[in-house]
């Protein structure tokens, strides 16, 4: 139940800020970015302990967590190279970012490139610890009949 819960809520935490940009500023969307945060909200949209969610599960769980990752260590290594080109994070992130986000006061900027790069790892992994045994069950099980639920090799 808390699994469902925890899903629920990721879920609105991705759809509700994108549906702001997509208002505010539709220009975000030309970045890898938020398209794998559109990723993300799909992937919270399932309910992974349903029957009929197993082949939605693992279509989206792969995506979602390797692309948070991936995002996450890209944009690191790029703002690292660029707070050296221009000083500082803050001073490359208002120069290269989009000019929508480009007055944010430090503390805002922060708190907006921790939502994008940085949350969904975080909402991820909790994820994966909440929804144990139906990620195993949904991973694991792929295609066979005799994986159990509770009764499988794949350690998550």
């Amino acid at each position: 139940m808390l699994g469902y819960i925890w899903e629920r809520l990721c879920m609105l935490s991705f759809l509700v800020p994108l549906s702001m940009t997509m208002s505010v500023s539709p220009t975000q969307f030309t970045y890898l970015t938020y398209w794998s945060l559109v990723w993300h909200a799909l992937y919270f949209t399932i309910d992974k302990s349903s029957e009929h969610a197993r082949f939605a599960t693992r279509l989206l769980h792969g995506g979602s967590l390797g692309g948070s990752v991936a995002v996450l260590v890209g944009y690191a290594l790029v703002s690292f190279g660029g707070s050296i080109r221009y000083g500082s994070w803050y001073a490359w992130e208002q120069q290269t970012g989009d000019q929508a986000f480009a007055n944010l006061a430090f503390e805002p900027m922060v708190a907006v490139k921790f939502y994008e790069h940085a949350w969904p790892v975080i909402a991820l992994f909790i994820d994966a610890h909440l929804n144990r045994a139906a990620l195993r069950y949904a991973l694991c099980c792929a295609g066979s009949g005799s994986c159990r639920p509770g009764n499988t090799s794949f350690m998550l």
